[in-house]
């Protein structure tokens, strides 16, 4: 009679730990689940300064007067500019962009916007972007389009945001100091 009961006893713990263990299992699923979602929700760290790659490969052939911080602070603001007016330039047709850019000319120019055109063009590109919310992903100098002309040195740069194709971009930099130090227009 004890060996019966310790039977029943045995095989009534048996089904409850094995109930146990598949509740334990589908809590820490559920949990997994849960934060792997939270993790992709991430908060975007914004860059102080914003550094292509190849960049060392570029400065190292760049021979102007112009600092390398220079020419990384102004690609930088170029590209928060896009990211943080993506929303109003979308809703702009040419002729307010072209109103827009002769409000904004002079910093426009420094952050290089060089013409009026180039604006248009580029901001074309812009609006053509599916969402209004730009997470940058990365810059890149395609290193084998430099041009070392007798003022300017030109390079091609590759700007990629999030669930965005790569926009390729002709930058010029200044080999003196000046003002306006890049320029860059839509290829």
């Amino acid at each position: 009679m004890r060996k019966d009961n310790i039977k029943k006893n045995f095989k009534k713990i048996m089904i409850f730990l094995i109930i146990l263990l598949i509740i334990i299992t589908m809590i820490i699923g559920v949990l997994k689940l849960i934060y792997r979602n939270k993790e992709r929700e991430g908060d975007y760290v914004r860059l102080e300064t914003i550094t292509p790659m190849f960049s060392e490969n570029f400065f190292r052939k760049y021979n102007g007067e112009v600092s390398k911080e220079d020419i990384l602070n102004g690609i930088t603001d170029f590209i928060y500019y896009i990211m943080d007016n993506k929303k109003e330039l979308t809703k702009l047709n040419q002729e307010e962009l072209i109103q827009k850019y002769d409000e904004n000319e002079k910093y426009l120019k420094t952050i290089g916007f060089a013409s009026v055109e180039d604006f248009v063009r580029i901001i074309a590109v812009v609006q053509k972007i599916d969402n209004d919310d730009l997470d940058f992903s990365y810059a890149s100098f395609e290193v084998n389009t430099i041009e070392n002309l007798k003022d300017r040195f030109c390079i091609n740069l590759s700007l990629k945001f999030v669930d965005v194709s790569e926009i390729v971009l002709k930058l010029e930099v200044e080999k003196k100091l000046q003002e306006e130090i890049i320029h860059i227009s839509y290829q």
